[in-house]
């Protein structure tokens, strides 16, 4: 997914919500006047627990900085319907904007221009971040109760204005880093101990700061305003990495009356065409006589040959010839563009992920990175296919496009690379810096050489139609993954 790890700058979405209020109030008159009863921190958590267990929708507004070292600003907003399980975000960087959309157990991300639905590992590292955020803005106490079971405790009333309490959570600072420990180890590793996080394992994370204020509103015992920062440090290839950011957060509840979707933003994307597509299916394809089927069998074959073109060989053009007939050819251009740059977009850059997995993107510059996205293309422009027929799946309303396709091998490329360099490595003959630069390197060599092929694997197709000659495929991953056979390789031998 392109640009998916941007999303990890959500952990900044922290919500602590407490408060206490010593205000006391003489009685003046025990006959004309109540006195105002007197706020523990105890009672003023009451109110709290008492008032979420009512939230059933909330609107986070954020603005923060991030040292990382480098320095960078972003902001956005998140919305959460409790009631529906749906969550709408939208992170805005210097560097471009992310969109995010999740009903239940889907989950949909988009750079403004493309958007693609997440799958595989992927999907599941998504839906853990979203379900600890979630527990954290719905009921902050609660969530930081399990890291610091004295949390409430440790709640104490800074000052007070006309409208808020203001609290800020006061521990040492052993404790402080012991808890940003446990938050950041459970955010970012799974209960399997893998890693959304590159290259790192739970013991070399550690907790630095953990300050803020929140300002609670009196009249409804929920948040405002939190002032946050949060900081914590990582080992990586021998090198200590800090991370910190400063933060922002202001908050409305139970005021949403529909949360946001990628299609109300809008963005002409993929994910909009499926729900087109989709709704589009019914009664769409009844047909009376076999030469309709068998001509939109045949259309529906073309199409799959052009979005290869566009797709895994780059070439528009091509797209635009074997494209099934169109009365609006621009349509048609623009489409297969959009193919094209989506595939370099996403495609590439989930396989540059195994980079980032396995640590490797700290020895890579930006400048090397394209040279190797170029390469990569180089070789799957070796590749070969053809198309060996489609048929019609009427309990489906669905084409089946059979493709034969001799792909390569990445991971027979890589050893080939990197036993060699391994081999040096051990001996003493390379730094760590010196092997890594020398991999991504040769790696780019290798790729502009010639390859093999693979012997022919046959790849089903699954092809919607949904207009006068206009057609889709539902999954390009049925094609693309037998075009590079990857398995993801480990490193740990650096």
């Amino acid at each position: 997914m392109k640009n998916s790890l941007s999303f990890l700058t959500l952990i900044l979405f922290l919500l602590l919500l407490s408060g206490c209020n010593n205000e006391l109030v003489e009685e003046t008159t025990a006959e004309a006047e109540t006195v105002n009863e007197v706020l523990t921190v105890e009672k003023v958590i009451d109110e709290y627990m008492a008032a979420h267990e009512n939230v059933t929708n909330l609107e986070v507004t954020f603005l923060e900085t991030v040292q990382t070292p480098e320095e960078y600003t972003t902001e956005g907003t998140m919305q959460i319907d409790l009631e529906n399980d749906k969550t709408y975000m939208e992170n805005i960087k210097s560097v471009g904007i992310n969109l995010m959309y999740r009903e239940k157990e889907s989950v949909v991300v988009s750079d403004g221009e493309f958007t693609q639905e997440s799958m595989g590992q992927e999907l599941q590292q998504l839906l853990m971040i979203i379900n600890l955020e979630q527990e954290m803005h719905t009921n902050s106490i609660s969530f930081y109760q399990k890291y610091d079971p004295d949390f409430a405790e440790k709640l104490s009333l800074q000052e007070e204005n006309d409208d808020h309490y203001v609290l800020i959570y006061d521990a040492e600072p052993e404790q402080k880093e012991e808890l940003i420990t446990n938050v950041m180890v459970d955010y970012y590793f799974e209960d399997d101990g893998s890693s959304i996080f590159p290259g790192i394992t739970p013991d070399q994370l550690n907790g630095n700061d953990f300050a803020f204020t929140v300002y609670i509103a009196k009249d409804t015992f929920l948040t405002a305003e939190v002032e946050e920062t949060i900081s914590y440090a990582f080992s990586n290839a021998g090198e200590n990495l800090e991370w910190e950011a400063t933060s922002n957060y202001s908050y409305v509840f139970n005021e949403i009356d529909q949360i946001q979707t990628l299609e109300q933003n809008n963005t002409n994307t993929a994910f909009e065409e499926e729900n087109e597509e989709v709704s589009s299916l019914e009664n769409n394809n009844t047909y009376e006589s076999d030469p309709e089927k068998e001509l939109h069998t045949l259309e529906a074959q073309l199409y799959v040959d052009a979005l290869i073109q566009a797709t895994v060989f780059q070439d528009v053009e091509a797209f635009v010839n074997l494209h099934p007939y169109s009365t609006d050819m621009e349509l048609v251009r623009e489409k297969g563009e959009n193919h094209r740059q989506m595939f370099k977009d996403i495609f590439i850059s989930d396989f540059m992920r195994g980079f980032n997995e396995n640590s490797i993107s700290h020895f890579i510059s930006d400048e090397q990175a394209n040279e190797f996205m170029e390469a990569f293309l180089s070789a799957l422009s070796q590749t070969r296919y053809y198309t060996e027929g489609a048929t019609y799946d009427s309990t489906n309303d669905i084409f089946l496009v059979s493709v034969s396709i001799e792909g390569f091998s990445i991971e027979k490329l890589i050893t080939e690379v990197l036993l060699p360099i391994a081999y040096r490595f051990e001996n003493g003959e390379l730094s760590e810096s010196q092997a890594m630069e020398m991999y991504i390197t040769n790696l780019t060599m290798r790729l502009q050489e010639p390859i093999v092929l693979e012997p022919p694997a046959t790849a089903e197709v699954p092809v919607i139609r949904n207009g006068e000659s206009h057609y889709e495929v539902l999954m390009q991953d049925s094609y693309l993954s037998h075009f590079v056979n990857w398995t993801e390789q480990e490193v740990d031998t650096w």
